[in-house]
């Protein structure tokens, strides 16, 4: 890929992938990774869109898979930590934690995702379904799931504090 032309889609798309990301990891160390990760493989990709809706499509379905990827290997990760260490300590030094960070966890990372996409990102249920490989009923169901679960443990929370 051009140069000229990678730094023009960084430029356009960065900031939005980046709290896309962010919303998904809620660490922000390795959301500047993953970022990283996903123009690289834009770079280095010859059937990568240049433009339009595709390219946006392209990127956060990247980002997505890029998260997932992480997802795995620090659960490999914990799993090595638990097996030889007596006491596992985390390493999430994140500072967004706090009560909404605490509401997201309750989420699968596929929920998260999709209300990112949906709630912040304004991608329709078909474009959200063609980027996580659902079909758009079913982007239909997950996003009032998920609502409705963050209603509950906010209400759980508000009731127990």
């Amino acid at each position: 890929m051009d140069d000229h032309i990678l730094t023009s889609l960084y430029a356009e798309h960065a900031k939005s992938l980046y709290n896309y990301i962010l919303w998904m990891t809620r660490n922000t160390d390795a959301s500047k990774d993953i970022l990283q990760i996903v123009f690289i493989r834009l770079w280095k990709s010859s059937s990568a869109p240049t433009g339009g809706d595709d390219i946006r499509r392209w990127l956060y379905t990247s980002a997505k898979n890029a998260c997932y990827d992480s997802f795995r290997s620090h659960a490999r990760l914990s799993r090595l930590r638990a097996h030889y260490t007596a006491e596992f300590v985390s390493t999430n030094t994140d500072p967004h934690d706090g009560f909404f960070w605490d509401m997201l966890s309750e989420l699968s990372e596929t929920e998260r995702c999709i209300l990112y996409l949906h709630l912040r990102a304004g991608y329709s249920y078909a474009e959200i379904g063609r980027i996580v490989e659902l079909s758009e009923s079913n982007v239909r169901v997950k996003v009032c799931r998920a609502i409705k679960r963050l209603r509950d443990v906010c209400a759980r929370s508000t009731s127990n504090g």
